[in-house]
Protein backbone atom coordinates (compact mmCIF):
# COMPACT_ATOMS: atom_id res chain seq x y z
CA UNK A 1 0.00 0.00 0.00
CA UNK A 2 1.71 3.72 -0.91
CA UNK A 3 0.03 6.45 1.76
CA UNK A 4 1.02 10.14 1.85
CA UNK A 5 0.06 12.59 4.55
CA UNK A 6 -0.51 16.14 3.62
CA UNK A 7 -0.18 19.17 6.17
CA UNK A 8 -3.33 19.62 6.73
CA UNK A 9 -4.38 16.16 8.59
CA UNK A 10 -3.40 12.73 8.87
CA UNK A 11 -5.53 11.44 5.92
CA UNK A 12 -4.12 8.62 3.74
CA UNK A 13 -4.04 8.93 -0.21
CA UNK A 14 -2.96 6.57 -2.24
CA UNK A 15 0.66 7.99 -4.10
CA UNK A 16 2.09 6.20 -7.64
CA UNK A 17 5.34 5.19 -6.04
CA UNK A 18 7.14 7.71 -7.37
CA UNK A 19 9.92 9.86 -5.83
CA UNK A 20 11.98 12.60 -6.90
CA UNK A 21 10.81 11.33 -10.14
CA UNK A 22 12.48 7.85 -9.95
CA UNK A 23 9.94 5.32 -9.70
CA UNK A 24 10.91 1.86 -7.44
CA UNK A 25 8.25 -0.04 -8.35
CA UNK A 26 8.30 -0.45 -4.40
CA UNK A 27 5.39 0.64 -2.25
CA UNK A 28 6.08 4.02 -0.96
CA UNK A 29 4.82 6.18 2.25
CA UNK A 30 5.21 9.62 2.92
CA UNK A 31 4.14 10.90 6.06
CA UNK A 32 3.36 14.12 7.92
CA UNK A 33 6.65 14.82 10.43
CA UNK A 34 6.03 14.79 14.18
CA UNK A 35 9.30 16.63 14.92
CA UNK A 36 11.44 18.95 13.23
CA UNK A 37 13.18 16.51 10.63
CA UNK A 38 11.52 13.70 11.16
CA UNK A 39 8.79 11.77 9.76
CA UNK A 40 6.13 9.23 11.81
CA UNK A 41 4.21 6.29 9.60
CA UNK A 42 1.76 3.96 10.77
CA UNK A 43 3.24 -0.05 11.32
CA UNK A 44 -0.03 -1.09 12.63
CA UNK A 45 -0.07 -3.63 10.23
CA UNK A 46 3.29 -4.06 9.81
CA UNK A 47 4.08 -8.32 10.94
CA UNK A 48 7.81 -9.47 11.80
CA UNK A 49 9.54 -9.36 8.45
CA UNK A 50 7.79 -7.06 6.77
CA UNK A 51 9.66 -4.08 5.23
CA UNK A 52 8.19 -1.06 3.88
CA UNK A 53 9.80 2.12 1.89
CA UNK A 54 9.19 5.52 3.34
CA UNK A 55 9.68 8.96 1.64
CA UNK A 56 11.97 10.71 4.26
CA UNK A 57 12.69 14.42 3.18
CA UNK A 58 12.71 13.14 -0.86
CA UNK A 59 14.47 10.47 0.14
CA UNK A 60 13.47 6.51 -0.29
CA UNK A 61 14.26 4.72 3.35
CA UNK A 62 13.64 1.57 4.26
CA UNK A 63 11.57 0.79 6.93
CA UNK A 64 12.22 -3.12 8.31
CA UNK A 65 10.20 -4.79 11.07
CA UNK A 66 12.62 -7.61 12.84
CA UNK A 67 11.17 -9.22 15.67
CA UNK A 68 8.88 -6.20 16.56
CA UNK A 69 11.81 -3.67 16.95
CA UNK A 70 12.32 -1.37 13.58
CA UNK A 71 15.48 0.01 11.46
CA UNK A 72 16.15 2.23 9.13
CA UNK A 73 18.14 1.72 6.35
CA UNK A 74 19.22 4.02 2.71
CA UNK A 75 16.49 2.16 0.04
CA UNK A 76 19.84 1.74 -2.46
CA UNK A 77 22.07 -0.67 -2.51
CA UNK A 78 25.00 0.87 -1.96
CA UNK A 79 27.00 -1.40 -5.08
CA UNK A 80 24.01 -2.07 -7.52
CA UNK A 81 22.32 1.14 -6.56
CA UNK A 82 18.81 -1.52 -7.18
CA UNK A 83 16.38 -0.69 -4.48
CA UNK A 84 16.54 -2.96 -1.62
CA UNK A 85 12.93 -2.50 -0.88
CA UNK A 86 12.32 -5.56 -3.70
CA UNK A 87 14.40 -7.77 -1.55
CA UNK A 88 14.07 -10.30 1.35
CA UNK A 89 14.63 -9.54 4.51
CA UNK A 90 16.32 -12.18 6.55
CA UNK A 91 16.46 -11.94 9.74
CA UNK A 92 18.42 -8.45 10.38
CA UNK A 93 20.04 -8.63 7.03
CA UNK A 94 18.07 -7.57 3.57
CA UNK A 95 19.07 -8.87 0.19
CA UNK A 96 19.60 -7.09 -2.78
CA UNK A 97 17.61 -8.75 -5.30
CA UNK A 98 20.25 -8.21 -8.03
CA UNK A 99 23.59 -9.52 -7.01
CA UNK A 100 22.56 -11.13 -3.64
CA UNK A 101 24.80 -8.37 -1.43
CA UNK A 102 23.21 -8.51 2.21
CA UNK A 103 23.46 -5.63 4.74
CA UNK A 104 22.65 -5.45 8.46
CA UNK A 105 19.71 -3.45 9.08
CA UNK A 106 21.10 -2.42 12.81
CA UNK A 107 24.04 -0.77 11.58
CA UNK A 108 24.00 -0.92 7.71
CA UNK A 109 27.59 -2.62 7.45
CA UNK A 110 27.28 -5.50 4.16
CA UNK A 111 27.44 -8.70 5.63
CA UNK A 112 27.42 -10.76 2.14
CA UNK A 113 29.62 -9.12 -1.68
CA UNK A 114 29.59 -7.72 -3.69
CA UNK A 115 28.46 -4.56 -1.70
CA UNK A 116 31.54 -3.34 0.22
CA UNK A 117 30.18 0.03 1.46
CA UNK A 118 27.85 0.28 4.08
CA UNK A 119 23.93 1.76 3.89
CA UNK A 120 23.00 4.84 5.90
CA UNK A 121 21.08 4.51 8.55
CA UNK A 122 18.07 5.94 10.54
CA UNK A 123 16.74 6.24 13.95
CA UNK A 124 13.54 4.83 14.55
CA UNK A 125 11.43 5.37 17.37
CA UNK A 126 8.37 3.30 17.47
CA UNK A 127 5.20 2.59 20.45
CA UNK A 128 3.84 -0.21 18.14
CA UNK A 129 1.49 1.86 16.57
CA UNK A 130 3.25 4.34 14.82
CA UNK A 131 7.06 4.94 13.80
CA UNK A 132 8.83 8.11 13.30
CA UNK A 133 12.13 8.31 11.73
CA UNK A 134 14.98 10.79 11.31
CA UNK A 135 15.59 12.47 7.93
CA UNK A 136 18.95 12.60 8.73
CA UNK A 137 21.15 9.65 8.76
CA UNK A 138 22.97 8.50 12.69
CA UNK A 139 26.40 8.58 11.10
CA UNK A 140 27.96 8.89 7.71
CA UNK A 141 28.53 5.12 6.38
CA UNK A 142 32.13 3.82 7.42
CA UNK A 143 33.92 2.39 4.41
CA UNK A 144 34.46 -1.36 4.61
CA UNK A 145 37.73 -3.31 3.16
CA UNK A 146 41.12 -2.82 3.25
CA UNK A 147 40.94 -0.18 -0.08
CA UNK A 148 38.47 1.89 1.19
CA UNK A 149 39.93 2.07 4.67
CA UNK A 150 43.16 3.36 3.39
CA UNK A 151 41.62 5.91 1.54
CA UNK A 152 39.40 7.07 4.20
CA UNK A 153 42.81 7.04 6.19
CA UNK A 154 44.55 9.60 3.77
CA UNK A 155 41.56 11.47 3.51
CA UNK A 156 41.50 12.24 7.27
CA UNK A 157 45.71 12.86 7.25
CA UNK A 158 45.41 15.25 4.34
CA UNK A 159 42.53 17.06 6.92
CA UNK A 160 44.76 17.37 9.55
CA UNK A 161 47.59 19.34 7.38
Amino acid sequence: MSVSGDDTDDTARAVAGVVDGVDSGEPVVSAKGRAAGSVCVSVEGMAAGDSLVVSVDGREVLLCNVAGRFHAVANLCTHAQIALGRGRLLDYEIECPRHGARFDVRDGKPRRGPARKALAVFSVTSDGRTAEISAAPVDEPVPVGRRAAAGAISRLLRRGR
